[in-house]
This record gives C-alpha cells, structure tokens and sequence, in this order.
C-alpha cells in the first residue's frame, strides 16, 4: 500500500529468476561507500590542521610543499564527494522493489554506480599517493594506483554489463537442475552480453599496457627532483576533478533514468474501489 494506492506488480509478479538481489548487494555497497568517504573527511581534516598549525607557528611553508598540499586537498575533496554521491546512489538502488529488479532498471542503475565506485575510490588512492612526500617511499605505491589499479577499474564496470545483458532476456522456459540457466535471449541482449564478454578480456588488458607505457616513459619525469614540470602538475591537479565530474555525470544519468521509469510505470499504479 502507498498512500492508499496499490502496486499491481510485485515481487511475485516479477520473480528473481537470476537468483541475485541487487538492492541487497547495493545496501552493502552503500555501508562500504560511506566508510570511505568518513575517512576522506578525516584526512581533509588532518591536513587542514597540520597546515593551520602551521600558519600559527609562523613558519613559511616552501612553495612546492605548498603546491602539493593544495593538490592534496583538490584530490581529498573530490574523492569525499564522490564517495558521498555514491553512498546516495547505492542507498537508492537498495530501497528498490519488486519489477524493478527485474526490468533492467536497477540493472541500468548498478552499471551507473559501479562507474562511481570505481572512480571515487580511484580519487582516494590518488590522494593517497600524493600523501607521501618521500618518493623513494611511495614508488610501489605509485605504481600500483598508476599500473595494477586501472584494469581493475575497468573490469569492475565491465562486469555490472553482464546483469544488465541478462536483464533484458527472459526466464529459461525449462530449467535443468544442477545446471547453468539458459535464457531465452532477446536481440539487443545477446549483443550486449557478446560485446560485454568481448571487451572484458581486450579492455583491461590494454589498459594494463596503455598505463604501463606511460609509466615507463614518466620515470625520468618522477627521478627529478623539485616541483614537477608544469604539464605535470596540470595532469596531477585535474584529475581528481575529471574523476568528480564523471561521478556526477552518472550521478545525473541515474537520477534522469529512475524519473523517466516512473512516469512509464504510472500506468501500473491502480487504486482499489
């Protein structure tokens, strides 16, 4: 019932043929999201007290420390927002019932997501990297958030497109037990479930390569001592805002497609005589 009106699908309407719940999944997603986020928020408010401090002491900080603490903070705060965004994306997902789990809408939803998943943590490990100062400290770090962590990235939000692919096929007309599920599988969604499976093997094997070579041409850039080259500094400067700006982006897409589902769902809404 919702205020005095009730749903004429339901969840036995629409069963979960696929055996996976996203909004379960979401709500964990959610939980995961905002822990991070807290621990974004805290680092903010380490560095905004370390830098007050020393304000207060009096003493001058050197320019290129200066320049690295305000990438930091750039860095920080956009990891915070987008962690933030992404807790509220996944807490919508989980409140999410009946048909709608199965009619590719929260399927379309948990791809969004998981793009601002993957990018906000991204943000946060980037911002990680540029905490430490030392550069003979940080190089395994570095070359795991610039080399290992991207294809992983990736095959994070490859993989939300299989559930999305099955998603827009139907139940199996005569499952066997003990064995894998063959849907009856509609035009587009084979495709997408072909494509899926294509790029899942190629994409994060070229990211691997593409983030590998960059890295083996940066190493001279990163030996060097001082503040890094201007083109440099722009890279690391704008990369955490092109990170929040994509988060927002899918953050818009979820929020236009969730309206454009209900006003289509209007009609299944009947109120009893």
């Amino acid at each position: 019932m919702l205020g005095g009106m009730t749903l004429a699908a339901g969840s036995d309407d629409c069963p979960l043929w696929q055996g996976f719940d996203f909004s379960a999944a979401a709500t964990i997603y959610s939980q995961l999201t905002g822990v991070l986020a807290g621990f974004a928020f805290v680092a903010i408010t380490l560095m905004l007290n370390r830098q007050h401090r020393r304000e207060a002491l009096g003493v001058g900080d050197p320019v290129e420390e200066l320049a690295q603490d305000r990438r930091n903070i750039a860095a920080l705060g956009c990891a915070f927002l987008g962690l933030l965004a992404t807790t509220v994306m996944y807490a919508t997902i989980s409140a999410e019932r009946a048909c709608a789990l199965t009619d590719g809408r929260v399927a379309s939803e948990e791809v969004l997501a998981g793009v601002a998943f993957a990018f906000s943590p991204y943000t946060l490990l980037f911002a990680a990297v540029q905490l430490v100062s030392a550069a003979s400290l940080g190089t395994h770090l570095r070359f795991i958030v610039a080399v290992i962590v991207p294809p992983i990235v990736v095959m994070f939000v490859l993989a939300g497109l299989d559930d999305l692919a099955l998603s827009m096929a139907a139940p199996p007309d005569n499952p066997v037990p003990h064995e894998p599920l063959q849907p009856v599988w509609s035009a587009n969604g084979l495709s997408l479930w072909d494509l899926a499976h294509t790029l899942s093997l190629w994409l994060p094997l070229g990211t691997f390569v593409v983030c590998a070579v960059i890295w083996w041409l940066g190493r001279a850039v990163r030996r060097a001592e001082g503040s890094p080259a201007r083109p440099m500094a722009l890279a690391l400067t704008s990369l955490p805002y092109v990170s929040l700006a994509l988060v927002l982006y899918v953050v818009w897409q979820s929020c236009w497609r969730k309206a454009l589902a209900c006003h289509s769902s209007a009609g299944r809404i009947t109120i009893p005589a």
